[in-house]
């Protein structure tokens, strides 16, 4: 059984074949006067204590930044 401890937002790019999941951390950056989100490990990523308060967060950011085409908001679970 998995217990949901929070919400992350997700995104899944496609490098040289290979998956990479990365996890928002809660900041953006600018380079060349572009707005990016920044994406690392699930351990550096922002939790949220809801979905819905993950979704709008996730909705906002995609109004910021230019990097968001497969941003997804899923749970972050234990098993217990």
């Amino acid at each position: 059984m998995i217990k949901v401890e929070g919400w992350v937002i997700e995104v899944c790019q496609d490098r040289f074949s290979d998956l990479l999941l990365s996890y928002h951390t809660g900041h953006t950056y600018i380079h060349q006067e572009e707005r990016y989100g920044a994406f690392n490990d699930i351990e550096k990523a922002k939790i949220y204590t809801s979905k819905k308060r993950a979704v709008n967060a996730m909705e906002k950011l995609k109004l910021k930044v230019i990097n968001w085409e497969t941003m997804e908001v899923v749970p972050l679970g234990v098993k217990i």
